[in-house]
């Protein structure tokens, strides 16, 4: 059993301890927390926060075992940074401020910082870790969105038959309902300056519904049109196609 005594390896004990806890919290859906969940909308039915948590768990046993200076852990923690690198940036395009992604990510930089100032830390055997895994996951979340781009389209299409069989507008009407979640930037955009923008002087051939909660699983905002063509948005169409599809409602 390593002792942590020296402030480095205090600090990489801590880092650890603190990206696993985040990730069990992530584990648990954030346990409420609206940004955790349109993240995890977005990367679909693959749970990072379980992935994280029994990572970190082996992380922590390498650590507590053997110290931070073992070659395996080492490499673990900058393939982990590789990993979070890609994330965060995803995040940041989407606007997706996740608590729990970010502590995690923080917390792993803060324990890879340390071991690579570290005097005794060798960058010739761990070079091509960093940049390998961060290609690595940057193509693994291309070919996963492709995937979970086609299952969000297909539940929407569901949500949208559903829609059509209980609320159908009237003849020669259209109606616009959107599913939103708080804290969602897009959402806000949509609701503030696209809406607004696409439905002026159509208010009385369209009737946008109050907006309603995203369900879980769905990247906000979801938009369905109902009408004489039916359409749904599993994410934020650009304008013109939003005006293309409520113009094919009518």
């Amino acid at each position: 059993m390593t002792t942590f005594t020296r402030p480095r390896s205090a600090i990489v004990l801590l880092s650890i301890l603190t990206a696993f806890a985040a990730s069990l919290w992530l584990a648990f859906g954030g346990l409420g927390c609206d940004a955790c969940g349109q993240a995890k909308a977005v990367i679909g039915n693959v749970n990072l926060g379980v992935i994280g948590a029994l990572y970190y768990a082996v992380l922590l046993g390498f650590l507590l075992r053997a110290g931070y200076r073992t070659r395996l852990l080492q490499a673990m923690t900058l393939a982990a940074m590789g990993v979070h690198l890609v994330l965060v940036v995803i995040l940041w395009m989407l606007h997706i401020g996740c608590v729990g992604c970010l502590i995690a990510a923080a917390s792993v930089f803060i324990a890879g910082g340390a071991i690579i100032a570290d005097p005794e830390f060798s960058l010739d055997r761990h070079f091509l870790v960093f940049p390998a895994t961060a290609a690595a996951a940057l193509i693994a979340f291309t070919v996963n969105q492709r995937i979970v781009a086609a299952a969000h389209q297909k539940r929407v299409d569901s949500l949208m038959a559903e829609l059509r069989s209980n609320e159908a507008p009237a003849n020669g009407m259209v109606k616009l309902i959107v599913y939103t979640r708080p804290g969602c930037r897009f959402c806000r955009e949509l609701e503030t300056k696209t809406l607004p923008g696409v439905l002026r002087g159509m208010q009385d051939k369209v009737t946008l519904e109050p907006s309603r909660k995203a369900p879980d699983g769905l990247p906000a905002p979801v938009i369905v049109i109902l009408g004489k063509h039916d359409r749904a948005f599993p994410s934020l169409p650009s304008l013109s196609r939003l005006k293309q599809a409520i113009a094919e409602a009518l």
